[in-house]
This record gives structure tokens, sequence and C-alpha cells, in this order.
């Protein structure tokens, strides 16, 4: 690890327990709910999809209730989130932090008002980029952005898709399982 200098974070799945808790609680087929998800982690709005996936589950609810439901979090994944924001808050004094995850703009939103990242030096939502992973082109993005080589790069995701991707533009990876796991490889 001595040739890492940056390390990347995917958001859920890494500094949540479960991206889907809030969101299963009005659409409980997570597997619909991502599919119809996806095309809107590059879009400029989301709106769209709350009408679909209510239409989908029969439901009669507005875009308000849906966003708050999606966002919402218990107390074991609140619990979770600061003790993993508490480590990576830890990590930025030997590394520079990045943030990059595919997120839709309501949930982007959502994150850049209620999360303090300003402990990392920069973060990156595919909405607002344009870009998804695991499109390699994110990641050359934010390689040139940043000015970085992949070499320098530990890149953390929880899916295995996002990370071999990673791997195969040079950058080192570690697909996350938990904090302790990570905590091994970081030393």
């Amino acid at each position: 690890m001595s040739s890492i200098t940056t390390l990347i974070f995917d958001y859920d799945g890494v500094f949540t327990i479960d991206e889907y808790r809030g969101a299963r609680l009005l659409f409980p087929d997570e597997v619909v709910l991502e599919k119809m998800e996806a095309p809107y982690y590059t879009a400029a709005s989301s709106t769209q999809l709350w009408s679909d996936l209510c239409t989908y589950f029969h439901l009669r609810k507005s875009n308000e209730e849906c966003i708050m439901t999606y966002n919402y979090e218990d107390e074991e994944q609140k619990v979770y989130k600061q003790k993993m924001f508490a480590y990576t808050r830890a990590l930025a004094k030997r590394f520079s932090l990045i943030l990059l995850s595919n997120q839709m703009r309501d949930r982007s939103c959502y994150l850049r008002a209620h999360e303090d990242f300003s402990f990392l030096k920069q973060v990156y939502f595919s909405d607002e980029i344009g870009l998804q992973k695991p499109d390699p082109a994110i990641f050359h993005f934010v390689l040139a952005e940043q000015k970085l080589s992949p070499g320098e790069c530990l890149f953390v995701d929880d899916r295995k898709q996002n990370t071999d991707a990673a791997q195969a533009l040079g950058m080192q990876i570690h697909t996350f399982v938990g904090v302790e796991d990570l905590k091994q490889v970081l030393g």
C-alpha cells in the first residue's frame, strides 16, 4: 500500500450498510427498483422515477414522500455510518479521499444537504457528471480531473463489477465487505 496516495470510495454499500433499506419500505422488490433506478444515475432529474415506481408498485405517494422514504435511515444505519465516517476522517490524515458514487439527483441532493463531506478532497456523483460506474469513462474523468495515475489509487466499492472496471484501468482495488476487512488492507 506504500504507493497509494488516494482512496476513492463508493458511498452506498460502503458508508451505508444497506443502500435500499429505506426504499424497500415502499418498493419491496430490490431487483425491480435497481433496474428502474439505473437510467437515472446520469439524468438531471429523477422526478419521473417516482411516478414510474408508484405505478409499478400500485402506490399513491407524492414525490416528496418517495424521496423521504428512499433516504430514510434507521438507528442501525445511522450508527454504522457514524463509525464509517469517523474511520474515513482518520484516513484523511494519511491519504487524499475522494467519493465516487452512482446516484440519482434526488439522492445526491439529499446527501449534499445532510452529510459532512468536508474531509474529502472531492465528491463525484454520477448524476452531476453524466457518467456512471462501471463505465471506464467515469474513472478516466476522475483521474484526469484530479491529475492522478491509476496506480496511486485504491478504489473501494461493494460491487465487484465496479472494482473489476477500476482494476482493468490499473487502479488497486478493494471489494468492500466491511470496515474491519478494509482496516486490515490499509493497516
